[in-house]
């Protein structure tokens, strides 16, 4: 998923499903996640628009064997 992709799936998905005034959205350490200048305009218009506030926390490197157990309930398939 390239940074475009990526920008555009969190504007048409994620934002219309906010439902509370403060939103968090955490994302791995890649960089279409970290470095998007256009992900960054779509929060602030967003932000703007809905005054609904939006915060992008960065996991750093090397985490994802830390974190894949979260979402063993997720994807469990007995």
């Amino acid at each position: 998923m390239d940074q475009m992709h990526f920008a555009s799936y969190i504007k048409m998905v994620v934002f219309p499903a906010m439902t509370k005034i403060n939103n968090v959205i955490f994302v791995d350490g890649h960089f279409s996640h970290i470095n998007n200048f256009t992900l960054m305009k779509y929060i602030k218009e967003f932000e703007a628009e809905t005054g609904k506030i939006v915060r992008v926390f960065a996991v750093t490197a090397g985490q994802t064997n830390h974190l894949q157990p979260f979402d063993v309930s997720v994807f469990w398939a007995s």
